[in-house]
């Protein structure tokens, strides 16, 4: 009787790490390193700006994912910036956020102790946008162009039989033509390479993108190149990936006026 008592409780215990561990399959988050190359123009820099200025610049990112949505986080971002006259990230609110059930996405930012949200379909043409972000130190006035890009035209996709293997995952190679010309001056500068995870339970990208099943796991890119660093399957709060309560949304238009003006002022 003892036996199968202990036989039952067992069962349960088994059955409960599998649901728990099932469970964990479906949220957590994906870290990246960023690098950011300069653009041409630093090649014409004295030297002196150059031995100021990186030529390439590194972030850590996180990509975190639970039911529907995935939220891009440059953690590099929220701990460097503090003051308020800076373009900051609050911790629950950076980058942007997308809705991988109806396909929209919300570029995020913290201005002055406000949240600001604009949304746009990921289907939209206009696909890309800059923000302009100021060196750290004071005596530099070159500004950082942060470019993000979405995938968002099917036919644009080129599927290859190329493979790597990324943290245990079997990745498959796919091509994608942004069609931005001249990024930079520079001609027909337009193509990704990108490293997708099919295999992976949840949609997760580094960038905007609702076209490709699985994780991306690195994507290179113009002057951008994402790698994956680690996976962690966690419990992710409903308050990382969801819109803020207390932002105030507008339109990508209106939000990128607001940030050049913001930008202006500090001129």
């Amino acid at each position: 009787m003892k036996f199968l008592h202990w036989t039952f409780l067992l069962t349960i215990i088994f059955r409960l790490s599998l649901d728990s561990f099932s469970q964990n399959q479906t949220e957590g988050r994906i870290a990246y390193d960023m690098f950011i190359s300069s653009p041409p123009i630093f090649e014409q820099l004295s030297k002196n700006a150059k031995e100021k200025l990186p030529s390439v610049v590194k972030h850590r990112i996180n990509v975190y994912f639970k039911e529907v949505w995935s939220r891009y986080e440059d953690t590099t971002l929220v701990r460097s910036q503090k003051k308020a006259t800076e373009i900051a990230y609050k911790n629950s609110e950076a980058g942007w956020l997308i809705n991988n059930s109806d396909g929209m996405w919300y570029l995020m930012h913290q201005l002055d102790g406000k949240v600001y949200y604009a949304e746009e379909p990921l289907s939209s043409q206009q696909w890309r946008f800059t923000v302009s972000l100021y060196n750290a130190s004071p005596e530099i006035t070159t500004k950082y162009q942060r470019q993000i890009y979405k995938i968002n035209n099917a036919k644009m996709l080129q599927f290859t039989e190329e493979t790597k293997e990324i943290l245990g995952h079997k990745c498959r190679k796919v091509n994608y033509k942004s069609g931005v010309t001249h990024l930079d001056g520079i001609p027909n500068n337009d193509d990704m390479e990108i490293w997708v995870a099919e295999d992976f339970p949840k949609d997760v990208s580094p960038i905007p993108c609702n076209l490709l099943k699985g994780a991306v796991l690195e994507v290179k890119s113009h002057r951008i190149h994402y790698i994956a660093t680690g996976i962690y399957y966690e419990t992710i709060p409903e308050t990382a990936t969801a819109l803020p309560k207390d932002g105030i949304k507008m339109t990508i238009y209106t939000e990128e006026q607001m940030i050049d003006r913001y930008m202006l002022k500090r001129d």
